[in-house]
């Protein structure tokens, strides 16, 4: 199991600019777990840090073919290019994942109970509310008419309180560890991929026994 600690930074604006001092003390994630079934290997980045209010993720993509077809919240981003992160908070029953395609757009569920019914969907979760939605700041290099780069920036702020807000618990716990796992893939790309940090050990991203290790700092 993988682990990593995300730093405690101080409120500011967080630069946009992977080159940016900023940036290079703050821990990076590799995705480079690549399963089987994947027709292209994308390179992908992730810097993870936080602040008193929000957790920070800064993604770096080089893939093939950038996919952009869907342009609102809750559609099936993960059919286009698309990061996700997988987060379970120290205590919780059961963890967030956050789905976020190359132009923004989201789709996220507090999961918990990750086993599959006979149709495909998950035994237990609930959709997060458009208004939580929407305190998620994003800021991302690729534009809707952007999709012939090869490489694109996302920077992602998601606020704590909607991880209280949108489960059981009454506060964040950092005395112990929390667990999860940062994900890529392109569900309807002419090059379908699914790369991990931690690996998974079937084609599916709701395994959170395959879940690393974050250390908040």
């Amino acid at each position: 199991m993988k682990s990593i600690k995300a730093k405690k930074v101080k409120e500011s604006r967080i630069p946009f600019d992977w080159n940016n001092e900023f940036w290079s003390d703050i821990n990076s994630a590799e995705l480079d777990y690549h399963r089987k079934e994947n027709q292209q290997f994308p390179e992908v980045e992730v810097k993870i840090c936080h602040s008193e209010n929000d957790i920070i993720l800064f993604w770096l993509v080089k893939e093939e073919e950038i996919v952009c077809n869907h342009k609102n919240h809750f559609d099936r981003v993960y059919q286009d290019s698309c990061v996700e992160f997988f987060v379970k908070p120290n205590g919780a029953k059961g963890y967030f994942n956050f789905e976020i395609n190359c132009i923004g757009k989201i789709l996220c569920y507090y999961v918990t109970d990750w086993i599959r019914n006979e149709s495909g969907t998950l035994k237990g979760f609930s959709r997060l509310d458009l208004n939580d939605i929407n305190k998620i700041q994003i800021e991302n290099s690729i534009e809707e008419s952007d999709t012939a780069a090869d490489e694109w920036f996302m920077l992602v702020k998601i606020p704590k309180s909607i991880l209280i807000s949108n489960s059981e618990l009454s506060e964040l716990d950092y005395r112990k560890s929390w667990r999860g796992n940062f994900y890529k893939c392109a569900d309807a790309s002419s090059l379908p991929h699914w790369s991990s940090w931690n690996p998974v050990t079937e084609l599916n991203f709701h395994q959170p026994k395959d879940f690393g290790e974050i250390i908040f700092e």
